[in-house]
């Protein structure tokens, strides 16, 4: 594994080469210049201050609470970080006041009490507002962020991903790990924080319901990326520590599955099936006026979304444990839309217990199961949008699907 080696540069005297001068007279030592106080250090320079950083002000660079909390992260990790990184602190307000004069450019906080921003490589926190030892374990997690950056450039990373559902397993992967450094970090001062990762989204889902907190997207988001994720990272360190990390940053996990079940990932490396929609045949199949947009993987965890969507959370995790791979794609005409879902499963069993759940969605038009190899075709939209021929047109150029099965490399 690559290491980062930190080059502390040390400062050398050297005496000055000239002539022998004579020895002075004893009496003449009173006359001799006495040794220089040693200067004072300059004082390091404020980094430049990021253009958004309208009412942030500049925590000292030698502030306890930064120097701690880096300290622990790279005993935590065995990695070095190549260089400081700012932190700006503010109120609730002026953060929130902040945040607002960036406008939509392309960044969303994951915490309004503090983050990581990569554009700016700098922290932005309100310590006041969290507590003493929320701060500082939030301060950890972000600034395991930073180290991430500084290590494998978060934006490049976040380029790779080509689907919605590898961009949610690169998510898991990189707040797994931070929540995961967190926790190692404080666990002995903090005993209780060993305990966020003890459910994850499987096993919340299987939980009896309240009905004062109905499921949703953003909830079982937040459980996937920090429960599921830093139980991927426990697993990962089982096998050679944060070594084990770091090389799945070269070598990311490709699909929600990875996440959830991380044999998968670490044991038999169990790649999504390639799914290749026609589009061609699909748009000409499609009534005049209808536009399809991209394809799209939503993966185990985006199957489970969809139940959960349309109220169905008791079926959402065994209708989706054993995806192969899926491809979803959606066609619209004004306000009308259609959503066409391909999947495929592991065993005919997994297919079976899918399609009986499908049954359950509101809006199913057609829901067909194919057994030479098990793969289910889903098409959904209000009643009346398609005649019964369109329909047919439709699923039958939806057949004529290209599936890779079991890929070996990506």
């Amino acid at each position: 594994m690559k290491r980062l080696i930190v080059l502390l540069a040390a400062g050398c005297l050297f005496a000055a080469c000239t002539k022998p001068q004579p020895k002075p007279a004893d009496n003449d030592a009173a006359n001799l210049p006495t040794s220089e106080a040693t200067p004072e250090p300059e004082p390091e320079p404020e980094p430049d201050k990021p253009a958004d950083v309208k009412l942030g002000k500049l925590e000292p660079a030698d502030s306890a609470d930064q120097v701690r909390a880096i300290e622990l992260i790279e005993k935590v990790t065995g990695f070095k970080f190549k260089q400081k990184i700012p932190v700006y602190v503010y109120t609730p307000e002026e953060l929130e006041e902040e945040i607002r004069g960036w406008g939509d450019d392309g960044f969303s906080p994951e915490n309004i009490l503090g983050f990581y921003k990569p554009s700016t490589k700098c922290l932005y926190m309100v310590p006041d507002a969290a507590g003493e030892k929320r701060q500082f374990g939030l301060r950890i997690h972000e600034a395991t962020h930073g180290l991430q950056d500084q290590l494998y450039d978060l934006a490049e990373l976040h380029d790779k991903p080509k689907t919605t559902d590898q961009s949610l397993a690169l998510t898991a992967l990189i707040e797994g790990e931070a929540v995961q450094v967190m926790i190692d970090a404080v666990v002995d001062e903090q005993p209780h924080v060993a305990f966020m990762t003890m459910y994850g989204a499987a096993d919340m889902l299987a939980m009896p319901e309240n009905p004062d907190k109905p499921w949703s997207w953003a909830r079982l988001q937040r459980v996937f990326f920090y429960s599921d994720g830093a139980r991927m990272v426990q697993d990962m360190k089982k096998v050679d520590g944060y070594k084990t990390v770091d090389k799945a940053f070269g070598d990311l996990p490709v699909s929600s599955e990875q996440i959830l079940h991380t044999d998968k990932y670490l044991v038999e490396r169990d790649l999504p099936d390639e799914i290749g929609l026609d589009v061609v045949g699909i748009q000409e199949a499609l009534p005049e006026g209808w536009k399809l947009g991209e394809p799209d993987t939503i993966g185990e965890i985006g199957t489970m979304v969809e139940f959960i969507d349309a109220g169905q959370v008791g079926k959402a995790v065994k209708a989706a444990d054993g995806w192969g791979g899926d491809a979803y794609i959606t066609a619209k005409k004004g306000e009308d839309v259609l959503t066409i879902w391909v999947s495929t499963w592991d065993t005919a069993a997994d297919a079976k217990e899918f399609g009986e759940a499908v049954e359950a969605l509101p809006d199913v038009l057609v829901s067909k199961w194919y057994d030479e190899r098990p793969q289910q075709i889903v098409i959904r939209g209000k009643t009346g949008l398609l005649s019964k021929d369109q329909l047919q047109w439709l699923l039958d150029a939806t057949r004529q699907n290209k599936v890779v099965y079991d890929p070996e490399s990506r």
